[in-house]
């Protein structure tokens, strides 16, 4: 798994820092609330199987994406 610092490097280099930053900034927004969107009608998850798919939103990545943001 890639480090925070790594995550910064590319924000950096690939897009230039502003455009990078209000990118990541909506990911970051839009993915938050995965777990409410995930249980509306329309996906129709059940709260027993948001584990499931945790990994796939939660983790060292989004932890160090917050943290660039601050």
């Amino acid at each position: 798994m890639k480090s925070p610092g790594n995550i910064k490097l590319q924000v950096d280099v690939c897009l230039g820092r502003a455009l990078a930053l209000a990118a990541l900034a909506d990911v970051v927004k839009s993915v938050s609330d995965w777990r409410t969107v995930a249980r509306h009608a329309t996906v129709g998850l059940h709260s027993h199987e948001l584990d499931d798919f945790a990994p796939a939103f939660e983790h060292e990545q989004m932890d160090a994406a917050r943290k660039l943001l601050g």
